[in-house]
């Protein structure tokens, strides 16, 4: 499908599969958050949830999304599912940031707590704190919580 790197600005820049060109590779980004398709949780992988979408005529899309457990405080519960829910709508329900197709990511507002700056270092914090007591992991599909 296509591939993101990274490059020294800390910036992402999506890059077309052999033979795809660069319309190629945003038209299978827009496939990807098309709420039209379900998403499909494969596995749990470290600390992450891996789900997939099917993008018609492709194959299917991949997300590696931040996993959740039982035992995470209520703010940080609400943030990872805001982030999640971003991730695979390509809109931030927090900020109102909105997936950038030619760059395939999203530039969360600088006090977002869904931002990688902010989550990230929380969930490490969160996670160092409470050790293995971190209660059992929850499959939720993002954006239909309880």
């Amino acid at each position: 499908m296509h591939t993101r790197h990274r490059t020294p600005k800390d910036t992402t820049v999506l890059t077309p599969a052999p033979g795809a060109t660069v319309a190629d590779t945003i038209a299978a980004v827009t496939h990807a958050v098309d709420q039209t398709q379900p998403l499909t949780f494969q596995q749990h992988l470290g600390h992450d949830d891996v789900y997939t979408r099917p993008i018609p005529g492709q194959g299917p899309a991949l997300f590696v999304l931040p996993g959740i457990w039982t035992g995470q405080p209520a703010e940080l519960l609400a943030a990872v599912r805001q982030r999640r829910t971003a991730d695979v709508t390509g809109q931030c329900p927090t900020c109102r940031a909105c997936l950038d197709l030619a760059a395939g990511q999203i530039t969360h507002d600088r006090r977002c707590p869904v931002s990688d700056d902010r989550l990230r270092p929380a969930l490490t914090r969160w996670a160092r704190q409470v050790g293995p007591a971190r209660g059992r992991r929850i499959v939720e599909t993002p954006g239909e919580q309880p």
